[in-house]
């Protein structure tokens, strides 16, 4: 959570935890899928 926390800019690692604490890595890895990651469809940089 903490990683979450500097990457979205919250003042308060509370602000994280109370938002996205719920969250289940399923649910990450479904968010992460859509975008196209695990997929072979990864955007290259």
């Amino acid at each position: 959570m903490e990683n979450v926390k500097e990457l979205l800019g919250h003042a308060s690692i509370s602000t994280t935890i109370d938002t996205y604490g719920h969250l289940t890595v399923e649910d990450a890895r479904r968010t992460l899928e859509a975008a196209g990651w695990f997929t072979g469809r990864e955007v290259r940089l």
